[in-house]
This record gives C-alpha cells, structure tokens and sequence, in this order.
C-alpha cells in the first residue's frame, strides 16, 4: 500500500540516436544513495519534489525488495525499467475512501526535472517520455503533461493540483491503460525562452480529469491512478531523425577545438584531406559553408557573429564524414 508521508553530480546531457536530449538523468538512472522507502524521487539526481506530495523513485539498487520500493517489483507491481534499472512513479488522479486516507480527490503528485541549458526562444522542441500504468492500481487516467518553467517549481501543494498550464498535455486518444510494457507520451513544444526545468504529472482538477475503472484491484487503499516514467526526452525537433545530427566524437585524426568558445573553433585533420565544412545551428540554420578546402592542416573559422548556442560542424574528408558538436558562448 502506498504510505502518504509528508517528505519533504554529473552532467549528463546525451547524444543517442542521433538527438540531442536536454533532460539531465533523463531514466533515472543516477542517484545520489539507494532508496529506502516510498517518496524519495530527490535520491535521483537532477530530480525534485515540487510539492508537498511524496512521489517516488524505484530501483533495483533495492535489491531483496526490503523496502518494496525495487524495480521490477515494487509496492505499484511489477514492470521492468524500460531503460536500465530505475524509474518514477507518481499518482494522477485519486478516489481516496475517507475511511482509510484523510486527503482530498485532487491529492497529485509531481517529479521536477532540470535541463542542461534554458530552451531558445522559437526553438520547437520535441517532447517524449514513456509511462506504464501500475498494476495494482482500480484507475488508469489519460490526463497528463510537462509544465515548463524558467525558475524552480516550490509550492506546498498536497491536496490539490498545481495552478499551472502545462504547455503540453498527453492528447486524450493516447490511452494510458497498459500495465504491461511502456507507452510513448509524445508532443511537442515551441519555446518562450529561458525555460529551464519542467514539472510531470496532471495539472487538471478532480472536475477536468477523467478516469477509468481497471477492475485490477478491490483493495481501496489503491483507489487512485499511479504511473511509472521513464525516457524523458526534450529536444530540438530538427535533431530527430536527421543525418547531420548523428554525433561523432573527436578522434586522434580530426579535432574541433575548442569546444566552447567565445570568438574562434579550429578544424585540424592530421592524415585526411578536408574537402568541405559546413556549421549549422541546432534548428537547421546554415552558419558557414566552405567546400573544396583541400588542406590537411588546422582550419581557423570565426563564429563571434554566432547567437549562443550549440553547433555542429559537419566535415567532408576524402575518406570520412564527420559531425561534431561546438558550444558558442
């Protein structure tokens, strides 16, 4: 049964498949110590509690199941992490009977996330996370989203959803009423500027949120919907699915350097010839192009002009093809 307590180092930005992601532990699969018991989502690092609801972080670091908080079997049921061996969980919605819980039926519980860097103004941004419904619960609830906030989310709030919009929500045909397996939560988003931590969880009232009964359990003490997250991903649109943004990483026979900069990057290749180089913003903007170079020595280019942000270089050789990743200050 989930207890109701009032619970109050690295960077880890990835490059997979081909996307940048902008969520920092974005599986939950750093932490600071094991976890220990129900609401403790602080233990993975990067993650917060922005109210004073206790949602919660499962991992197999609890080994035996001692204090049922363990993946895949936890005090919610059982599902195998979809990536590595932690996820969230959190309620979104509730039908507690009076009788064995004194919270209201809009009690919600949130996870806080930061981004590696604030989003850009204009940027659309795609938006994934992947949820499963917890076995053991009598709901399953469509109603969920990401709220974008530029500051750090604190609010007492327990018994009652934040008084925020969020500036994405699940569409209602996306039916979250699967316990086996994981399903995609998937949008999109383009920014105000400056937003740099997001909020998950249902921002609608009890009056908004529309449930189903599961007929999983009979026990009231899980009379609520509660949702395992995994996967959550923020990146720029123009990153997904395209060959330019497939990073490779500097090797003993091309460098970019430096990799932040103010004024200047270098391009040297020691063996192959360079034929081509071409810098593009993150969202597909041509910067600088330079084609039959024919020079194996370092490459100077000036990217003062630049807006800050990330970039990426793309080098033609007469044997490679490479694509490397610079920060502009």
């Amino acid at each position: 049964m989930k207890k109701f307590y009032f619970l109050f180092l690295i960077f880890c930005s990835q490059f997979s498949f081909g996307q940048f992601n902008l969520v920092k532990n974005p599986s939950f699969e750093l932490y600071d110590t094991c976890v220990t018991g129900e609401g403790e989502i602080s233990r993975a690092i990067y993650w917060t509690n922005p109210t004073g609801s206790s949602p919660d972080y499962l991992n197999a670091c609890d080994i035996i199941g001692t204090h049922d908080v363990g993946v895949p079997s936890n005090f919610a049921g059982y599902e195998p992490a979809r990536t590595g061996l932690g996820y969230a969980g959190i309620i979104t919605s509730a039908h507690f009977h009076p009788s064995i819980f004194a919270f209201e039926d809009n009690y919600r519980e949130y996870v806080q996330g930061e981004l590696t860097d604030s989003l850009i103004q204009g940027v659309h941004y795609c938006i994934r996370f992947y949820v499963s419904a917890g076995d053991s619960m009598s709901y399953v609830c469509n109603n969920i989203g990401i709220y974008f906030s530029d500051t750090l989310v604190r609010n007492t709030c327990i018994d009652c959803n934040l008084p925020y919009t969020p500036q994405f929500e699940n569409p209602s045909t996306n039916n979250l009423n699967s316990r086996t397996g994981w399903t995609l939560v998937s949008g999109s988003y383009t920014a105000v500027g400056s937003e740099k931590y997001i909020v998950i969880g249902n921002f609608r009232d009890t009056n908004t949120t529309i449930t189903n009964l599961t007929g999983w359990t009979t026990n009231q003490g899980f009379y609520y919907s509660y949702y395992y997250i995994d996967d959550v991903l923020i990146t720029p649109c123009d990153s997904l699915g395209v060959g330019v943004y497939d990073i490779t990483q500097p090797t003993s026979e091309l460098q970019l350097f430096p990799s932040v900069t103010e004024n200047e990057i270098n391009i040297e290749s020691k063996n192959e010839q360079i034929k081509q180089i071409k810098i593009v913003s993150i969202v597909g903007e041509t910067m600088y192009y330079s084609e039959e170079i024919n020079k194996r020595q370092k490459i100077p280019i000036n990217v003062s002009s630049f807006s800050s942000g990330i970039y990426i270089a793309t080098i033609i050789t007469n044997k490679n093809r490479y694509n490397l990743k610079f920060i502009k200050k």
